[in-house]
């Protein structure tokens, strides 16, 4: 299966095997540990270090959040694949919530300058707060919510842009 995430396209296969992930990833063998707590979260080895996840899909999209970072994982179809990457998808992220959920804080203003990896909203979900954070260096250029709002997955909340 084909992902993107922050503009970057991988080629994964994985296949789990009595709680083992198998992956090749862009041809990488990659191996976890893996063990479903229920529907949607998880307990994940990395060399030997356990982290919780929480893992969401819909048609679009899967949404990851690993020791409070968020991942958004856009499924491709081969369509897709040809015209993936853009100047404008390399100069802007839209920062978009990852399900539906209430906003607990904006951290950033508009026009504010950002940095990479700089986080810009918390957004609680099922009794769990999640920080959403900068994937490029920019400029705020919408806040398309405000705090205490309820807003559904995919939703764009912030525009930055470099």
């Amino acid at each position: 299966m084909d992902f993107k995430i922050q503009n970057q396209t991988y080629n994964v296969v994985s296949k789990i095997t009595n709680g083992q992930l198998n992956s090749t990833i862009n041809g990488n063998n990659v191996n976890y540990k893996i063990e479903q707590i229920d529907q949607n979260d998880y307990y994940l080895w990395i060399d030997g270090k356990k982290y919780t996840t929480y893992r969401f899909a819909d048609k679009k999209s899967i949404f990851v959040w690993v020791d409070g970072f968020s991942f958004k994982f856009d499924l491709l179809d081969k369509e897709h694949q040809t015209n993936q990457d853009s100047s404008e998808n390399l100069n802007r992220q839209e920062v978009i919530a990852p399900m539906p959920g209430s906003v607990v804080k904006i951290l950033v203003e508009l026009e504010q300058k950002v940095e990479e990896s700089q986080p810009l909203i918390i957004i609680e979900a099922m009794k769990m707060e999640t920080t959403l954070y900068s994937q490029i260096s920019g400029i705020v250029k919408e806040i398309n919510c405000q705090e205490k709002d309820q807003v559904d997955s995919d939703r764009v909340l912030i525009v930055i842009e470099k």
